[in-house]
């Protein structure tokens, strides 16, 4: 195999040696004992957070969303056969995917934005069971960066092996994103259950080489296990530790919802400032807008503007800032003072 030099970045390799565990953690209803195992293995899976019912109601609801972004032409998919997919397995959503209807049903759609699709989605960002361990994992103030459902069918092809902060060019001491994949029905390793490495978020990212076939491969060689779950299960892994789709060979579909919390300087991946409707910006409350970014952090990061004198939205955290246009003498602009008074001192 031959190193590829256009992911030269991806193949830093510190001193630090990978710790390789040879088994998954098991499901676990214990918070404690989640957050252990993700210390531990780079990953925890927790049992019992919901209700059947509770479980039901998300899965239509994700579907119903997926099917009708096909009918309006909006879908976002990706058809492997088709050549959508640029690497072995590294299926994005900006780069190798379509938008619009697929002809037949894709072996992998992806909804974005769920945020802004269902208050259920929202609600389910909130609980108090993902925060606790977004917290723990990153160890300082975080946001949602990322609101996803995936519904992925026979066909859809194995990810390459990658860590979910493979973008930086240095080792963190912690991770800097908490990533979960929340299983809306069967879960398994014939419907392309994640695949995991537990223990290599201790070491460094996996190497990169192509091989004679031209597609891309991991130097290591490793063993990867299948995260598989019952409906309702949650896997949390943290953004260093090796993972990747695997293979769907079933006729079964998988569906799954996936959030992704970020450290709050990290950029996230869906901008729900610039993207949210006003409608649903004015029904959220303080907890939920810091969540979706509008909370300023240390050093003022994320301040924003009013976009226009009748924008709502505003920063949490931090003084509101008034309307301030370009000002030039005579064209006919104006700046709009907070509450329409100007404040003399």
């Amino acid at each position: 195999m031959t190193a590829l030099k256009e992911l030269e970045g991806l193949n830093y390799v510190p001193e630090r040696q990978v710790q390789i565990r040879n088994e998954m953690p098991a499901p676990t209803t214990d918070l404690e004992q989640a957050k252990r195992d993700l210390d531990e293995t780079g990953l925890a899976i927790m049992r019992g957070l919901f209700t059947p019912e509770e479980v039901q109601q998300l899965r239509e609801a994700a579907l119903e969303q997926a099917e009708l972004e096909r009918e309006q032409v909006v879908a976002l998919f990706a058809r492997p056969e088709l050549g959508h997919h640029p690497i072995k397995g590294m299926i994005y959503t900006h780069v190798g995917s379509r938008i619009g209807r697929p002809l037949k049903d894709p072996t992998y759609q992806v909804v974005r934005f769920l945020v802004n699709k269902g208050r259920e989605f929202i609600d389910l960002a909130k609980k108090p069971e993902f925060l606790a361990l977004a917290y723990h994992a990153i160890g300082e103030e975080y946001h949602l960066s990322n609101a996803t459902a995936l519904v992925i069918r026979k066909g859809a092809p194995a990810q390459v092996l990658h860590r979910d902060q493979a973008v930086l060019s240095f080792e963190t001491p912690r991770p800097s994103m908490l990533n979960l994949m929340m299983a809306l029905g069967p879960y398994r390793a014939d419907q392309g259950a994640t695949l995991f490495v537990p223990g290599t978020h201790h070491g460094p990212a996996p190497r990169y080489a192509m091989g004679a076939d031209g597609l891309v491969e991991v130097v290591e060689d490793v063993k990867a296990y299948p995260a598989e779950m019952e409906a309702g299960d949650v896997v949390f892994f943290e953004s260093r530790v090796w993972h990747g789709q695997g293979p769907s060979v079933s006729d079964e579909m998988r569906v799954s919802i996936s959030f992704i919390y970020n450290a709050h300087w990290w950029k996230p991946h869906e901008n729900y400032p610039a993207s949210i409707p006003n409608e649903l910006y004015e029904q959220l409350d303080d907890e939920e807008r810091a969540l979706l970014g509008f909370k300023v952090f240390q050093h003022g990061t994320g301040t924003m503007m009013p976009r226009d004198p009748q924008d709502k939205r505003r920063n949490i955290g931090t003084a509101e800032l008034p309307f301030i246009p370009e000002l030039r003498r005579g064209n006919g602009k104006s700046a709009v003072p907070l509450d329409g008074e100007v404040e003399e001192w």
